[in-house]
């Protein structure tokens, strides 16, 4: 429906007026309506399981030019993170995105950014990776944890995945999981020779914002992904 959202709004509005618009169970109904009168059942009824990690990839290079999450990400649309009320079924969700596909197109098109094309797991992926950001504690994202660990230049010294490097300890080692408390703590105690050694470095002191602090110890607390 996203899809082919731009070659529906003209016929549509011209054949019919307003764009229609879904609410409550009507996307759900209309789905067991269609799958009932179809002739063929669907090749693609068991779809795979969403994942919260392929799901950040399609964001990051579908949505969000347009979407943020946690203050990362584009203006043009709303911010998708945990604090915005998102449905998070699939039926809502689609429903969602085609009520608001007129708006997207326009704003689109006024801002050069074409309607973004999803294809096979992708839609399951994404809505994965968005109900990942409402139910991890503290409230952050590993995924955008990893994110905001290398853009601050957490990186240059503990390694992408905070592994250690020569230039810093290993962040992952820790027998007890993180809290937004811990993290403060450390960072209080070792602030002054991690302030020396990125001095000696010439790496630049980095700067976190209020929304980091859960995603980072999110990241932190995740096991660390094979690679």
């Amino acid at each position: 429906m996203l899809n082919h959202a731009g070659s529906m709004v003209t016929p549509i509005t011209n054949m019919i007026g307003p764009w229609p618009q879904f609410s409550g169970s009507e996307m759900n109904d209309l789905i067991a309506y269609l799958s009932h009168s179809a002739s063929m059942p669907a090749t693609n009824a068991n779809p795979m399981p969403g994942s919260a990690e392929r799901g950040w990839a399609v964001f990051q290079s579908r949505c969000m030019p347009c979407h943020s999450v946690r203050g990362q990400g584009g203006t043009l649309g709303p911010e998708l993170g945990p604090d915005h009320e998102l449905p998070l079924t699939t039926a809502q969700f689609a429903g969602l995105m085609w009520n608001h596909a007129p708006a997207m197109l326009r704003q689109g098109r006024e801002s050069g950014i074409s309607l973004p094309q999803l294809q096979g797991n992708d839609m399951a992926d994404l809505l994965t990776f968005l109900a990942s950001l409402r139910y991890f504690e503290p409230t952050g994202s590993p995924l955008v944890g990893e994110r905001v660990f290398a853009e601050r230049g957490c990186a240059a010294c503990h390694g992408n995945m905070a592994e250690g490097s020569q230039n810093g300890p290993a962040l992952k080692a820790s027998p007890e999981a993180y809290t937004a408390v811990s993290l403060t703590a450390a960072l209080w105690r070792h602030g002054p020779r991690m302030i020396g050694r990125a001095e000696e470095l010439g790496i630049s002191w980095p700067t976190l914002q209020p929304t980091d602090v859960g995603d980072l110890v999110s990241f932190l607390n995740a096991p660390t992904r094979p690679k």
